[in-house]
């Protein structure tokens, strides 16, 4: 009798490079531009939303 196994996700591929992520450094600029205090920009940068 076979044994059925769920599926699993496919593990990553070994490049020996490091995975990129995207930053976007002006993020708090922008949220400055379109109106938003400066206090609750760095609350949210202390939060990790940006």
């Amino acid at each position: 009798m076979d044994t059925l196994q769920g599926t699993a996700p496919a593990p990553p591929a070994l490049s020996g490079q490091p995975t990129i992520q995207r930053s976007h450094p002006m993020k708090g600029a922008l949220a400055w531009l379109i109106g938003i205090p400066i206090p609750i920009i760095i609350i949210l940068y202390l939060l990790d939303v940006f």
